[in-house]
Protein backbone atom coordinates (compact mmCIF):
# COMPACT_ATOMS: atom_id res chain seq x y z
CA UNK A 1 0.00 0.00 0.00
CA UNK A 2 1.88 2.76 -1.02
CA UNK A 3 1.89 6.66 1.05
CA UNK A 4 -1.33 8.11 -0.17
CA UNK A 5 -3.38 4.65 0.37
CA UNK A 6 -2.05 4.46 4.14
CA UNK A 7 -2.79 8.21 4.95
CA UNK A 8 -6.71 7.44 3.81
CA UNK A 9 -6.46 4.14 5.60
CA UNK A 10 -5.44 5.78 8.95
CA UNK A 11 -8.22 8.55 8.06
CA UNK A 12 -11.11 6.63 7.65
CA UNK A 13 -14.24 6.43 9.70
CA UNK A 14 -14.55 3.93 12.56
CA UNK A 15 -16.20 0.85 11.44
CA UNK A 16 -19.91 -0.57 13.24
CA UNK A 17 -22.40 1.49 14.37
CA UNK A 18 -21.04 2.40 18.09
CA UNK A 19 -20.02 5.96 16.94
CA UNK A 20 -22.55 7.20 13.88
CA UNK A 21 -25.82 4.80 14.92
CA UNK A 22 -24.83 5.99 18.64
CA UNK A 23 -24.85 9.61 17.98
CA UNK A 24 -28.23 9.52 15.75
CA UNK A 25 -29.47 8.09 19.06
CA UNK A 26 -28.16 10.89 21.02
CA UNK A 27 -29.73 13.50 18.52
CA UNK A 28 -33.14 12.25 17.64
CA UNK A 29 -34.51 9.12 19.50
CA UNK A 30 -37.80 10.07 19.60
CA UNK A 31 -37.77 10.17 15.75
CA UNK A 32 -36.47 6.81 14.80
CA UNK A 33 -38.69 3.63 14.42
CA UNK A 34 -39.02 1.21 17.31
CA UNK A 35 -36.75 -1.81 16.00
CA UNK A 36 -33.77 0.57 14.99
CA UNK A 37 -33.93 2.17 19.00
CA UNK A 38 -33.76 -1.34 20.28
CA UNK A 39 -30.20 -1.98 18.53
CA UNK A 40 -28.81 1.05 19.49
CA UNK A 41 -29.69 1.01 23.10
CA UNK A 42 -28.40 -2.69 23.27
CA UNK A 43 -25.50 -0.60 21.33
CA UNK A 44 -25.29 1.95 24.40
CA UNK A 45 -25.65 -0.45 26.95
CA UNK A 46 -22.35 -2.31 25.21
CA UNK A 47 -20.36 0.64 24.89
CA UNK A 48 -21.02 1.36 28.63
CA UNK A 49 -18.91 -1.74 29.40
CA UNK A 50 -15.75 -0.18 27.97
CA UNK A 51 -14.26 2.28 30.36
CA UNK A 52 -13.74 6.01 28.90
CA UNK A 53 -10.49 8.06 29.32
CA UNK A 54 -11.83 10.85 30.53
CA UNK A 55 -9.58 13.99 32.70
CA UNK A 56 -9.05 13.53 36.03
CA UNK A 57 -11.40 16.38 38.03
CA UNK A 58 -9.61 18.91 39.98
CA UNK A 59 -9.52 17.34 43.59
CA UNK A 60 -11.69 19.15 46.36
CA UNK A 61 -13.15 18.23 49.65
CA UNK A 62 -15.97 16.02 49.38
CA UNK A 63 -18.63 14.87 51.58
CA UNK A 64 -18.33 11.28 52.54
CA UNK A 65 -19.49 8.53 50.27
CA UNK A 66 -22.34 7.16 52.14
CA UNK A 67 -23.90 10.83 53.00
CA UNK A 68 -23.94 11.15 49.14
CA UNK A 69 -25.56 8.30 48.26
CA UNK A 70 -28.09 9.02 50.88
CA UNK A 71 -28.61 12.41 49.33
CA UNK A 72 -29.09 10.97 45.84
CA UNK A 73 -31.37 8.47 46.96
CA UNK A 74 -33.58 11.12 48.43
CA UNK A 75 -33.46 13.10 45.50
CA UNK A 76 -34.51 10.26 43.08
CA UNK A 77 -37.10 9.13 45.35
CA UNK A 78 -38.46 12.80 45.37
CA UNK A 79 -38.87 11.94 41.72
CA UNK A 80 -40.40 8.76 41.67
CA UNK A 81 -42.93 10.64 44.01
CA UNK A 82 -44.11 13.34 42.25
CA UNK A 83 -41.75 16.13 43.43
CA UNK A 84 -39.77 17.21 40.53
CA UNK A 85 -38.67 20.64 41.70
CA UNK A 86 -37.34 19.46 44.67
CA UNK A 87 -35.47 16.51 42.69
CA UNK A 88 -33.99 19.42 40.23
CA UNK A 89 -33.17 21.17 43.12
CA UNK A 90 -31.24 18.76 45.27
CA UNK A 91 -29.36 17.52 42.29
CA UNK A 92 -27.85 20.94 41.13
CA UNK A 93 -26.33 20.84 44.68
CA UNK A 94 -25.11 17.94 44.38
CA UNK A 95 -24.14 18.08 40.81
CA UNK A 96 -20.40 18.90 41.30
CA UNK A 97 -20.16 16.78 44.04
CA UNK A 98 -20.65 13.44 42.31
CA UNK A 99 -19.01 13.49 38.65
CA UNK A 100 -19.50 10.48 36.47
CA UNK A 101 -22.42 9.51 38.02
CA UNK A 102 -25.07 8.78 35.69
CA UNK A 103 -27.72 9.16 38.38
CA UNK A 104 -27.69 12.64 38.81
CA UNK A 105 -27.60 13.88 35.24
CA UNK A 106 -30.28 11.51 34.70
CA UNK A 107 -32.71 12.55 36.92
CA UNK A 108 -31.37 16.11 36.87
CA UNK A 109 -32.80 16.09 33.34
CA UNK A 110 -35.72 13.97 33.12
CA UNK A 111 -36.96 16.34 36.23
CA UNK A 112 -36.59 19.73 34.03
CA UNK A 113 -38.36 17.42 31.67
CA UNK A 114 -41.68 16.88 34.05
CA UNK A 115 -41.36 20.24 35.13
CA UNK A 116 -40.41 22.37 32.34
CA UNK A 117 -40.99 20.39 29.01
CA UNK A 118 -37.67 19.87 28.13
CA UNK A 119 -38.22 16.14 26.47
CA UNK A 120 -35.59 15.65 23.69
CA UNK A 121 -32.56 17.70 26.10
CA UNK A 122 -33.71 14.72 28.49
CA UNK A 123 -33.36 11.97 26.30
CA UNK A 124 -30.36 12.81 24.88
CA UNK A 125 -29.02 13.34 28.33
CA UNK A 126 -29.87 10.03 30.04
CA UNK A 127 -28.38 8.13 26.12
CA UNK A 128 -25.26 9.67 27.32
CA UNK A 129 -25.55 8.51 30.80
CA UNK A 130 -26.54 5.02 29.94
CA UNK A 131 -22.91 5.04 27.47
CA UNK A 132 -20.89 6.02 30.67
CA UNK A 133 -22.26 2.75 31.79
CA UNK A 134 -22.70 3.82 35.66
CA UNK A 135 -26.48 2.75 37.48
CA UNK A 136 -27.74 1.84 34.11
CA UNK A 137 -30.88 0.38 35.59
CA UNK A 138 -31.61 3.63 37.00
CA UNK A 139 -30.74 5.56 34.10
CA UNK A 140 -33.22 3.47 32.18
CA UNK A 141 -35.67 4.02 34.49
CA UNK A 142 -35.41 7.92 34.25
CA UNK A 143 -35.17 7.29 30.45
CA UNK A 144 -38.38 5.29 30.23
CA UNK A 145 -39.98 7.81 32.88
CA UNK A 146 -39.25 10.85 29.99
CA UNK A 147 -40.17 8.61 26.58
CA UNK A 148 -43.62 6.95 29.02
CA UNK A 149 -44.17 11.02 29.54
CA UNK A 150 -43.30 11.98 25.71
CA UNK A 151 -46.17 9.79 24.75
CA UNK A 152 -43.87 6.73 23.61
CA UNK A 153 -44.75 3.80 25.37
CA UNK A 154 -43.63 1.25 23.16
CA UNK A 155 -40.09 2.35 23.62
CA UNK A 156 -40.33 3.22 27.48
CA UNK A 157 -41.60 -0.34 28.26
CA UNK A 158 -38.16 -1.43 26.04
CA UNK A 159 -36.11 0.78 28.08
CA UNK A 160 -37.51 -0.01 31.22
CA UNK A 161 -37.36 -3.63 30.07
CA UNK A 162 -33.12 -2.87 29.97
CA UNK A 163 -32.92 -1.46 32.87
CA UNK A 164 -34.34 -4.82 34.36
CA UNK A 165 -31.82 -6.63 32.75
CA UNK A 166 -29.31 -5.07 34.39
CA UNK A 167 -30.75 -5.21 38.02
CA UNK A 168 -34.05 -8.04 37.99
CA UNK A 169 -34.78 -6.60 41.16
CA UNK A 170 -35.10 -3.17 40.75
CA UNK A 171 -38.18 -1.80 42.55
CA UNK A 172 -38.68 1.39 40.33
CA UNK A 173 -38.45 -0.45 37.07
CA UNK A 174 -41.02 -3.48 38.28
CA UNK A 175 -43.21 -0.88 39.64
CA UNK A 176 -43.28 0.79 36.50
CA UNK A 177 -44.20 -1.89 34.50
CA UNK A 178 -47.06 -2.89 36.65
CA UNK A 179 -48.67 0.59 36.50
CA UNK A 180 -48.18 -0.03 32.50
CA UNK A 181 -50.31 -3.33 32.82
CA UNK A 182 -47.26 -5.68 31.59
CA UNK A 183 -46.65 -9.09 33.44
CA UNK A 184 -43.63 -11.06 33.52
CA UNK A 185 -43.68 -13.86 30.94
CA UNK A 186 -44.61 -16.60 32.21
CA UNK A 187 -41.47 -20.01 34.01
CA UNK A 188 -42.75 -21.95 31.26
CA UNK A 189 -43.09 -20.24 27.73
CA UNK A 190 -44.20 -23.80 25.60
CA UNK A 191 -47.30 -24.06 28.64
CA UNK A 192 -50.53 -21.50 28.71
CA UNK A 193 -50.09 -19.42 31.47
CA UNK A 194 -53.00 -20.77 32.94
CA UNK A 195 -51.36 -24.08 32.93
CA UNK A 196 -50.82 -25.12 36.68
CA UNK A 197 -47.06 -25.49 36.69
CA UNK A 198 -46.75 -21.65 35.73
CA UNK A 199 -49.56 -20.70 38.16
CA UNK A 200 -47.36 -22.77 41.26
CA UNK A 201 -44.00 -22.22 40.23
CA UNK A 202 -44.94 -18.40 39.01
CA UNK A 203 -46.25 -18.01 42.94
CA UNK A 204 -43.01 -19.30 43.88
CA UNK A 205 -40.73 -16.86 41.71
CA UNK A 206 -43.07 -14.00 43.22
CA UNK A 207 -42.28 -14.95 46.50
CA UNK A 208 -38.51 -15.79 46.11
CA UNK A 209 -38.26 -12.58 44.22
CA UNK A 210 -39.76 -9.81 46.69
CA UNK A 211 -37.74 -11.94 49.73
Amino acid sequence: MGRRGWAWYLQRPPRGPSLGLLSDLEKSPMDIALNEFNSLLDAAVAESSVPAQSPRPPRRRRPSAPDLEVRIRQAVSAFHQGDYLRCMASLRHIEGEAPGDGRVEAFLAASRAFALGEMREAVKTCVGAVKRGTHVADVCCALGAVLLKAGDRSKAVAVFRKGLADDPLHPYLRARLRELGLRRPPVFCSLPRSHVLNRVFGILRARLTAS
